[in-house]
């Protein structure tokens, strides 16, 4: 299976646990994680199928990638900025700072949505 399908069946899979959810009254959140490492990047085609199924789902979407240094306009510049803004313990894991980071973008989203709601 090439990409393609892959996200196609990533995606279903992630509908499917987005309608069992809902199905039991819970509300539901998307994150798009921050960047990973230099081999795990999001795909942007991956990133705007998740963001189309938050859009589809009216659910909102924690975009990690998109938190910390502005603007970031590719992955690899996500990443980038991550690892000169010393986020990291290794070229997988967040660090005190990069945890602080996320959590920061957690409580922008958060507050945003329950603000508006």
């Amino acid at each position: 299976m090439g990409n393609a399908g892959v996200q196609a069946s990533t995606m279903a899979d992630i509908q499917t646990l987005i309608n069992k959810f809902k199905a039991n009254q819970s509300d539901v959140w998307l994150v798009m994680p921050q960047p990973i490492s230099d081999e795990v990047i999001i795909q942007p085609a991956y990133k705007n199928a998740l963001i189309a199924l938050a859009t589809l789902n009216g659910i909102p979407m924690i975009d990690l990638q998109a938190a910390n240094v502005a603007p970031w306009s590719t992955p690899t510049a996500n990443l980038t900025a991550w690892k000169a803004a010393s986020f990291w313990t290794d070229d997988k894991h967040p660090n005190t700072a990069g945890y602080g980071e996320n959590a920061r973008r957690y409580q922008e989203v958060i507050s945003a949505v329950y603000a508006a709601a």
